[in-house]
């Protein structure tokens, strides 16, 4: 599986604000759009894989 680069999430506070959330939102964001890109590319090389080395 590939290596995923994603900064820290922000730390909690004792007051919450809508910034924070909002970038904790898009790092969850990033996250999610990278394991599911990797994850399709994973299964495409796999599958190039099994066809070159049954074909």
């Amino acid at each position: 599986m590939a290596k995923i680069n994603i900064t820290r999430l922000p730390n909690a506070t004792e007051k919450y604000d809508a910034s924070q959330f909002d970038q904790m939102i898009r790092l969850l964001e990033q996250i999610v759009f990278l394991l599911n890109t990797n994850f399709q590319q994973d299964l495409k090389e796999e599958t190039e894989s099994e066809t070159f080395f049954l074909g």
